[in-house]
């Protein structure tokens, strides 16, 4: 048994983390169970007073050699630590850095199936499918203080990445904003397109909205990486604000 302890960062990263260990457990016949990620866990699947109480002792369990614990954090040998993980006995894990891409992509419609479950149908309805749906990606918050404001955009930046990919689509087009500003300028993106939606839904229907568009843009951030993963739809991440992307950008996230 496997067993994701602790997250990492926010809803994004967290799923990220998730579909990696899932994945390597699912196709190793292993039982895994993520205590910190309530969105892709199976229905059927109940948290054990067994495991809670494995988890409340994992420490002196540790340090006694009967559970093993694996911290991702560190610059870890993956090879035997998938080998620890295979031997099926209790494993505790922790951190960012694991990864097994391969499955993760081939999984991709297993979570997306999971994830857009008992999704709220009529989000679907707000897709245009007459038009080039664009979804926009607008970071602020955190992202005035994360990698010192590096990606803390202001609107000319998202106005020019708007009209930019509008003139490279060169077709009517339908532009949804997705932000955590609060104070946006929203006349401003009124100006982009007749036709203009401002999400105010929770986290996961901004997901499961954003991937049904055509296109995604925005700022570095799992978010948009997330929907990009579950939809297959194109994205393009701004890291340089005065380069004049292409098409040919925007890539489809693989996990």
């Amino acid at each position: 048994m496997v067993i994701l302890y602790e997250k990492f960062g926010n809803v994004s990263n967290n799923l990220f983390q998730h579909v990696h260990f899932n994945s390597f457990c699912k196709d190793n016949n292993i039982d895994f169970i993520n205590l910190t990620n309530s969105y892709l866990r199976p229905e059927n699947q109940n948290i054990s007073f067994f495991t809670k109480l494995l988890y409340k002792c994992r420490k002196p369990l540790t340090s006694l050699g009967i559970i093993k614990l694996i911290d991702f954090n560190d610059k870890t040998d993956i090879a035997s630590s998938e080998k620890l993980m295979k031997t099926k006995s209790t494993i505790f894990c922790t951190g960012w850095n694991y990864r097994s891409f391969d499955l993760v992509k081939k999984d991709r419609p297993y979570y997306a199936s999971i994830y857009t479950k008992n999704s709220n149908p009529s989000l679907s309805s707000l897709i245009d499918t007459n038009l080039k749906n664009i979804a926009v990606h607008i970071r602020r918050g955190d992202y005035e203080q994360w990698e010192n404001g590096k990606y803390f955009y202001d609107d000319t930046v998202y106005i020019n990445a708007i009209n930019r990919i509008k003139k490279l689509v060169n077709a009517p087009v339908k532009i949804f904003i997705f932000t955590n500003d609060r104070a946006l300028n929203s006349k401003l993106y009124e100006s982009t397109s007749d036709k203009l939606y401002i999400s105010k839904n929770d986290v996961k229907s901004d997901h499961c909205l954003m991937s049904q568009c055509d296109y995604i843009i925005g700022p570095p951030s799992s978010f948009s990486m997330w929907a990009s993963y579950i939809g297959n739809t194109p994205f393009y991440h701004i890291r340089d604000k005065n380069k004049e992307f292409t098409l040919s950008d925007f890539e489809i996230c693989n996990g």
